[in-house]
Formats: C-alpha cells, structure tokens, sequence
C-alpha cells in the first residue's frame, strides 16, 4: 500500500516511480562553516535507491532520526543526512539523491 505522494512540481508520485530531491545548502555568512549537516524527512514508504553527491557522506535513518547507517539501494527509510564538512563563506553546496515508491 501507498499513500499519494506528490513532487516539487505538485504531480502525484505512483508507486513503482522514483523522486529525485535536490537540496541546496548555503553559507550565507561571512566565515566558513564547519561539521555541516543537513537533514531531510522523507515520506513513509520510501526506499533509498542512489546519490550523486561526491562533495557529501549521505547516511540514512529507518527509524525517525534515532540512529544512522549507511544507505545501501533498496532500503527503507523515514530520513536522510547529509554531511558536507565544510561549507565557504558565500558558498552553496547542492545535494542529490533518489528515492523509489514501492
């Protein structure tokens, strides 16, 4: 079972179709920022299924947040980390990753 799930355009996501979220995390300060971490909830039944981020180490919780792991393809998950280290004064980091609706 799944619930209606919409995009960013507004279009409903059907089970057997991916989501591709993009996250944009910027230092609008004057120094640079160190330990970032970025933290996106994802709708329940989603399955991790790819990252294009070389920049970021992504890790996935299963469990609302209360503990973080790898992110192996195909596997369920309530919330994603990204963790960009560093971040420049003025910088902008853009994070990628897919999800799939089973």
């Amino acid at each position: 079972n799944c619930a209606t799930v919409t995009d960013a355009t507004g279009a409903t996501v059907e089970p057997g179709q991916y989501i591709e979220y993009t996250v944009d995390a910027e230092n609008l300060g004057d120094l640079p920022l160190s330990d970032v971490i970025v933290f996106d909830g994802i709708p329940t039944p989603s399955q991790f299924a790819a990252s294009t981020n070389q920049s970021a180490t992504i890790e996935c919780s299963t469990n609302a947040g209360v503990a973080w792991a790898a992110c192996p393809a195909g596997i369920a998950v309530t919330d994603v980390r990204l963790n960009i280290g560093t971040l420049a004064a003025g910088a902008t980091q853009t994070l990628t990753f897919v999800v799939y609706i089973p």
